[in-house]
Order: structure tokens, then C-alpha cells, then sequence
């Protein structure tokens, strides 16, 4: 099943739902949420001490949604602390007045000793240093452009009176 975030409003009908005494099984079923996600909401919720009793308000349930959501950073790979030792030395290769290519970058980096792959410093140059970023572009409000309307009288009277007699009309002018 793919990854989704759950809303306030989906967090807060589990929530609801478990207090109204319904089972783990059945909140999942008519929720839409998977078994695992709504035991973890739930634990969330007893954990910060919410009962079947205790009302349940925005407050709460943003705390819920946050404890089970908030995932820790995760630490960056030897390899790419390399490249991090080597950030300022691409930036200059990659924004030189002639920028070398990174099929380039990534031989000159193996030559130096760092061995990674070269997903791994295309990854790192997009996202730590913006490479091939795309300007920001602003939209003009502009009316469209007028048209010019063509009537059909106008297309018969150009056409020769020659077609006009023999009844045949040009596909242009239909």
C-alpha cells in the first residue's frame, strides 16, 4: 500500500471512533486507514493520556498527528558526507564560466579518492547546491489576444464566380 498522510479530520474520526468502543479492525475497515496506522494513532493517544472519556479538541489531536507523523532525520551516508567535504570544489566546477559536465565532476572526485556513485552526487548536487534548478517563473496577467472573425459570405465572395457557376466549392471556403 503507498504512503499516505493522514489529515486532522482522518486522525480525529480514528480517534473518535476508538473512543466510541469500536475495534481496531472495523475502525480500519470504514476509516479507509491501515490496522497498524490506527494501533499506532491509538497508542499515540493513550500514551498522551487520552481516554474514552476525555474530549477530544484541535490541541489533542494535533499532538496525536505529530507523535505518530514526526519521523527523526535521517543521518546522511558516507558517501555523502564526502562529497560534503568536497562541496565548495564541485560548486566551482559545476558554476564556472565553462561548467564541467558531472559525468566529469564525478571522475575528477574518483580520481581524488572519493568513491560514490553517480546517483548518489547527482542527488547531492540538486539538492545541496540546486543544480539545474529551474528559474521561478511569474505569471502576467494579460487579457488574450483578440480574435480576428471571418464570416462565411465573406470566404464566397472571394472565391472565383467560375467555381461559383460550376457548383463546386473549394474546402477553404466552406
Amino acid at each position: 500500500m503507498a504512503y499516505r498522510e493522514l489529515t486532522m479530520i482522518d486522525v480525529k474520526e480514528v480517534l473518535r471512533r476508538w473512543q466510541a468502543g469500536q475495534r481496531v479492525r472495523q475502525i480500519a475497515r470504514e476509516s479507509g486507514v491501515d490496522r497498524k496506522t490506527v494501533r499506532r494513532y491509538i497508542d499515540s493517544a493513550q500514551v498522551q493520556g487520552i481516554g474514552s472519556d476525555t474530549p477530544l479538541s484541535d490541541v489533542l489531536v494535533h499532538v496525536v498527528a505529530q507523535s505518530v507523523q514526526s519521523r527523526a532525520a535521517v543521518a546522511p551516508s558516507e558517501q555523502r558526507e564526502q562529497l560534503s567535504k568536497h562541496r565548495e570544489q564541485i560548486k566551482r566546477w559545476l558554476e564556472a564560466d565553462k561548467p564541467l559536465r558531472l559525468t566529469k565532476v564525478h571522475e575528477l572526485l574518483s580520481r581524488r579518492g572519493v568513491q560514490t556513485s553517480y546517483a548518489t552526487l547527482r542527488r547531492f548536487v540538486i539538492d545541496e547546491l540546486g543544480w539545474r534548478k529551474r528559474p521561478v517563473t511569474v505569471r502576467v496577467v494579460d487579457p488574450p489576444p483578440a480574435r480576428k472573425r471571418r464570416s462565411t459570405s465573406a470566404a464566397w465572395a472571394r472565391s472565383s464566380s467560375a467555381t461559383r457557376a460550376s457548383g463546386v466549392r473549394c474546402g477553404r471556403c466552406s
